[in-house]
């Protein structure tokens, strides 16, 4: 960064950067990660049911705070990878 300064204000400011240092780290991540990510898609891993998410709304009115909301009617399918097959 070059900065230019005229009577103690700065008058231009200048940056220089290669700009093709970030899409390369990105395409290396994404080298490195690929086979990881097929793998596990190719595998299969088994899933596990968590419980439903409980969704409640806050209402205040006057001095009155209530919930207004409860659990969820359909428990929740992830997949997990237990690194077995490693």
């Amino acid at each position: 960064m070059a900065l230019k300064f005229q009577n103690g204000i700065l008058t231009t400011a200048t940056t220089v950067g290669d700009t093709t240092v970030v899409s390369k780290a990105i395409l290396a991540a994404v080298q490195s990660a690929l086979p990881l990510i097929a793998k596990a898609a190719l595998e299969g891993p088994p899933e596990s049911l968590f419980p439903a998410p409980s969704i409640y709304k806050i209402v205040v009115k006057d001095d009155i705070i209530s919930f207004l909301g409860g659990r969820g009617d359909k428990d929740i399918a992830v997949p997990l990878n237990t690194g077995a097959g490693q």
